[in-house]
């Protein structure tokens, strides 16, 4: 670089690099945003996806109890009938 003074026209060409690269690096933040904000929707979805599963099963799992102990009420009252029990309160 030489010391002679900036001109009008030096001037408006660094303007235009400048913007040049503040418009590039908005670009570059917009799209790491963006990529930042899809990988943590993936990793909720898949997280909601292993709740929802564990749930289902759990679910099943207290009908399959119910079931069971509907079927021993059942049987512990046929046995208090032909015993002649009372039955419990």
């Amino acid at each position: 670089m030489d010391d002679q003074p900036a001109t009008k026209h030096d001037l408006r060409d660094l303007e235009g690099r400048v913007d040049g690269k503040l418009a590039a690096l908005e670009a570059r933040l917009v799209e790491a945003i963006h990529d930042s904000e899809t990988r943590v929707l993936k990793a909720i979805y898949g997280y909601t996806e292993t709740i929802s599963t564990r749930i289902d099963g759990s679910s099943k799992k207290a009908g399959e109890l119910d079931e069971r102990i509907a079927i021993l009420e059942r049987r512990l009252l046929e046995v208090e009938k032909r015993l002649n029990l009372p039955p419990a309160a």
